[in-house]
């Protein structure tokens, strides 16, 4: 029969079913083997013995005679005062957080709830910040020795604010909780507000806390096709107050579309239509222009109205233009006319030789003169006087003047002066054309010479 190598080397391990078996076995050995007996090489496991003589051989003796034992049993305590240390720090720091934050909202002082909220919000960041240096632990630099020893590991978890930490770990957490960038602790947070511009991480965290939701930015499109990026009005409109329509209807309230462009204030449906114009239409159904550029003949008559061809009061569309007498703001009667009923028919403006003024048509009220007087028309302006307070629809008719001509008999013309001359139209060319000496009477110049109004 072969015999196991192992036979014979130590630890040799002694098992029994009872307490006193193993107890003779063992007081045997002692008897027999003196090494045994001089030296502590035999542990008697168990806290059953009931022999004295197995004493200096149990389980608790040897704890006390080897130091290895002494120095595992030390760090176990170390290590359970340690986690007991950490829970009651962050237990104690979780119960002053919620006793905070349930003022924050509860007390009636709104002093206390702000002074609530800001100590809530610097126990948050606190932890924050530890957490940090937690999960960083891990991440040890080459060549750095991890600590293994409860007072190395103590050391290492000095930030938690344990009883036997020290001050440069206290300026640690410090140094990174009043650091301006917290992008490396609230990550998702900070990119919810990055559109807020650049804060402490702090505010950030208080805002939160209080409850406060962050602001879409404004999804309002540039024309570079770029988003605007200013803060929206609220969570369900992603609009800022420039970019949002300006309309707002008695029973829907604000209009929440978007502008239509940059220049304008209102969205496609409020907006007027006429090109750059940043008014709102009328609010009328139908209507696509504002009071400036809507037809104000339209709109009398209760029609869609038309983009208007000019600015009030002269703001009328193709279909209804004004009278084309000077200042006349009347409507002809038809497309078709070019005046209305009051300057559609004029008389003509001349005189006759008798002093009568001439009872046929004239052409047009711009041209009163009929077809035989035409030729006056060129001096139609130059001898009329108008009056600023009278009436722009009319003109005054003074009274004929008698041509100054002196006849070869000594006698002056009978006839009346033609309408922008200084002569009768008989006497007139005579004197063009360098005929016989004349002489004006004293009391009389061109300027007393005026064409008829109708």
């Amino acid at each position: 029969m072969k015999k196991s190598s192992s036979v014979g080397l130590r630890p040799i391990l002694v098992l029994s079913y009872k307490n006193h078996a193993i107890d003779e076995f063992l007081v045997d050995l002692v008897k027999t083997e003196r090494s045994i007996l001089q030296s502590s090489k035999m542990i008697r496991i168990g806290g059953q013995c009931q022999d004295s003589r197995l004493v200096k051989y149990s389980e608790r003796s040897a704890y006390d005679s080897y130091s290895e034992v002494k120095a595992a049993r030390t760090q176990v305590e170390n290590m359970n005062h340690l986690k007991d240390s950490i829970e009651a720090t962050m237990f104690g720091k979780m119960s002053s957080f919620m006793a905070y934050y349930q003022q924050a909202f509860h007390d009636t002082d709104s002093q206390a709830r702000k002074k609530a909220v800001t100590d809530a919000t610097s126990i948050v960041m606190e932890c924050i910040v530890k957490r940090h240096l937690l999960l960083s632990l891990d991440e040890q630099d080459e060549g750095e020795m991890v600590a293994k020893t409860p007072g190395e590991i103590a050391t290492k978890l000095g930030f938690l604010g344990l009883c036997d930490s020290g001050d440069k770990s206290s300026r640690q957490v410090s140094k990174l909780v009043n650091n301006w960038d917290g992008s490396m602790f609230i990550t998702a947070l900070l990119n919810g507000v990055a559109h807020y511009g650049q804060e402490h991480w702090g505010d950030v965290v208080m805002r939160w806390l209080s409850g406060l939701y962050p602001l879409p930015p404004c999804q309002f499109k540039t024309s570079s096709s770029e988003l605007c990026g200013k803060l929206s009005l609220s969570t369900d409109c992603t609009l800022c107050h420039i970019h949002r329509c300006s309309f707002s209807g008695v029973d829907h309230g604000q209009c929440k579309s978007p502008c239509k462009n940059k220049s304008s204030h209102f969205c496609i449906d409020h907006g007027c239509n006429a090109a750059n114009c940043p008014r709102s239409r009328i609010p009328i159904d139908g209507q696509t222009f504002c009071h400036i550029h809507s037809c104000k003949r339209c709109l009398e008559l209760d029609m869609i109205s038309e983009l208007a061809n000019d600015v009030p009061p002269y703001n009328v569309c193709d279909k209804h233009p004004f009278c084309m007498f000077p200042v006349c703001m009347k409507y002809p009667s038809s497309l078709e006319e070019n005046y209305c009923k009051e300057h559609s028919v004029v008389l003509c403006r001349s005189f006759t030789k008798k002093g009568k003024q001439c009872k046929k048509q004239a052409r047009s009220p711009m041209m009163p003169y009929c077809a035989d007087h035409a030729h006056l028309a060129s001096n139609m302006f130059q001898e009329v006087s108008l009056s600023k307070e009278e009436n722009t629809s009319s003109l005054e008719v003074p009274s004929p003047k008698r041509c100054p001509f002196i006849k070869k008999k000594g006698g002056q013309c009978k006839a009346y002066c033609a309408p922008g001359a200084a002569y009768c139209s008989d006497h007139s060319e005579i004197v063009r054309q360098g005929g016989p000496s004349i002489q004006t009477t004293p009391t009389m110049t061109t300027r007393d010479v005026f064409e008829v109004d109708d």
